[in-house]
């Protein structure tokens, strides 16, 4: 199985493509090492924007909850949310879209939520914190991009 992975690998992309791609990386992990370095308050603002968004996504699962039955407690509210969001990180699935709902719900089952109120919040909470945005965005496109589009 691992020589048919090699060779179908080695069909994709040749030493040179993959020793160019993985050069190119190292430079830009090594820059960016060097840049946090020397700006700190970079490194720290990044952090707290992080921290903030993931405070923001809590609270909004928290109202999505809470539209459909009782909210959680905080504790079990921010361990399912963890949960889910490394479990959709480690899936590799671009935005984790299903394992980090499932895995999400199926924490807040375990945390004594109903099923259907955690499926129903958790739907809720993608539409609200991921899909509404995507399509306001869509207003704010053309104004931004259209003019440097040649046509």
């Amino acid at each position: 199985m691992f020589y048919l992975l090699t060779r179908v690998l080695a069909l994709l992309f040749s030493k040179s493509d993959l020793k160019s791609f993985f050069s190119d990386l190292d430079l830009a992990f090594s820059e960016g090492i060097e840049r946090g370095r020397t700006r700190i308050d970079l490194i720290l603002a990044t952090l707290l924007l992080v921290a903030l968004d993931w405070a923001a996504m809590i609270v909004s699962l928290n109202y999505c909850f809470a539209a459909f039955g009782p909210a959680l407690a905080a504790g079990k509210l921010v361990s399912g949310f963890t949960v889910g969001i490394a479990a959709g990180a480690l899936s590799l699935i671009p935005g984790g879209i299903g394992v980090q709902d499932g895995s999400m719900a199926g924490i807040f089952v375990i945390f004594g939520a109903p099923l259907e109120q955690a499926i129903l919040a958790l739907v809720l909470f993608r539409v609200l914190f991921y899909l509404l945005p995507f399509g306001v965005s869509f207003f704010f496109y053309n104004p931004a991009i259209g003019k440097t589009v040649s046509r």
